[in-house]
C-alpha cells in the first residue's frame, strides 16, 4: 500500500498520515503527474506547498499540504 493510499484509509493512525513525507516524484504524481519544473514554478506561484528540507540536498513535502492544495484547486473550479 503507498502512502497516498494509507492517507485515504483513514483508521486509528490517521494522525500519522498528516505528518508524512512525500519525496518529489510523488508530488508530482499527486499533482497529474506533473513535470518536476512545472512542480517547482507553480511553488514560486503559490500554487503548491513549499518543501521541508530533511537534509542538505533533500527535500520532501507534507502530504496533508499536498492533500490541501490538491483540494482547493478542485473547489475553486466551480
Amino acid at each position: 500500500m503507498t502512502a497516498l493510499e494509507r492517507a485515504n484509509v483513514g483508521g486509528p493512525h490517521e494522525w500519522q498520515s498528516e505528518m508524512e513525507l512525500l519525496p518529489k516524484s510523488a508530488v508530482c504524481r499527486l499533482f497529474g503527474n506533473i513535470n518536476p519544473s512545472t512542480l517547482y514554478r507553480g511553488i514560486r506561484a503559490g500554487r503548491y506547498p513549499k518543501p521541508i528540507r530533511v537534509g542538505p540536498n533533500s527535500s520532501r513535502w507534507l502530504l496533508a499540504e499536498c492533500q490541501a492544495a490538491l483540494r482547493a484547486m478542485v473547489e475553486a473550479r466551480s
